[in-house]
């Protein structure tokens, strides 16, 4: 399965890189619905599916690794995730912990933040 989720996100970086995709950075209402999901949310972009229910969602965030919420087990974290907003449901998701090439994550948000300048 991770290799799967690697072609994913790697077709999700070329298909940015070539202009063929169209990110937006997450509004208010995402980032406040997300941060009530998982506590708390740092980059948020979206990737706007017309032609489907979900949308694609990119977001970072911090989690706790250990039993203690203490600051040795903060951990840096992100997800793409497919979301239906409309029904506030979360469909899927993969995180960074899913794909075997840990760099995927990274070269996404450079291809997404390259596109938003």
């Amino acid at each position: 399965m991770n290799h799967t989720n690697d072609e994913f996100i790697n077709s999700l970086v070329i298909a940015t890189g070539n202009g063929e995709m169209q990110w937006a950075q997450g509004d208010y209402d995402l980032h406040e619905w997300l941060e009530a999901s998982y506590g708390n949310c740092g980059k948020l972009y979206i990737l706007k599916d017309e032609e489907s229910d979900s949308d694609i969602v990119y977001a970072s965030y911090q989690f706790y690794e250990g039993e203690e919420e203490d600051d040795e087990f903060i951990r840096d974290g992100a997800s793409i995730l497919f979301v239906d907003i409309i029904a506030g449901e979360i469909l899927r998701e993969i995180t960074d912990e899913d794909v075997e090439e840990g760099l995927l994550f990274e070269k996404l948000v450079a291809v997404i933040e390259a596109q938003l300048k």
